[in-house]
């Protein structure tokens, strides 16, 4: 919870800090809040529901041995949320700049024309970013992966693994919460847009 209280409060400063406070950065704001509360909430119901321990990593195990106290599956979560936080709000600031410049570009265009474009221009900006988050949790775990295949480890132990299934959590989060960022995000700027004309 404090992790998602802290990427809101960071998503509000970075965007108005960068772009200014405007209808197209209160869009995107809230499809990035949107996007990563949607990831934290599929990273904590899945992972309770396969048994995550968050103890998967040797820094981790590391830290263990200095901090008892310290909630590694609470940890594993955090981490979950804030690697998604990046992909989602690029694709939010992405999307809200180009219907706003659509917008602006063509002052007649319809509210459904205007949402079809914010539609087609978040289709191919989440295929990228799906890619790119997938593309980055799997080379993280790149050497475990030779390493159970160098020792021929049966797919449903490799699965089955912390490490591996944690990695699966996380790239399922973050793609699904990319998912959910593109639309609402599509109909925010869409309305602000339409309505501030």
């Amino acid at each position: 919870m404090v992790t998602l209280i802290l990427a809101a409060l960071s998503t509000i400063f970075t965007i108005f800090f960068v772009s200014g406070i405007n209808q197209k950065t209160v869009a995107a704001v809230i499809g990035t809040i949107s996007g990563v509360v949607t990831a934290g909430f599929l990273a904590w119901h899945f992972g309770n529901m396969i048994l995550l321990t968050g103890y998967s990593d040797e820094s981790v195990q590391m830290l263990q041995y200095t901090s008892t106290a310290a909630n590694f599956k609470g940890l594993l979560f955090s981490g979950i949320v804030i690697g998604a936080l990046g992909a989602i709000m690029d694709i939010s600031v992405s999307i809200a700049s180009s219907i706003t410049e659509i917008k602006q570009s063509n002052p007649q265009i319809s509210f459904n024309s205007l949402i079809a474009s914010g539609f087609r221009v978040g289709k191919d900006a989440i295929s990228t970013m799906t890619n790119t988050l997938i593309l980055a949790y799997v080379g993280s775990s790149f050497p475990l992966l030779m390493l159970y295949q160098i020792h021929h480890t049966p797919y449903d132990k490799i699965i089955n693994n912390d490490a591996v299934a944690s990695e699966i959590v996380r790239m399922f989060a973050g793609s699904i919460g990319l998912l959910a960022a593109v639309p609402i995000t599509v109909f925010i700027s869409a309305f602000l847009s339409y309505n501030d004309s």
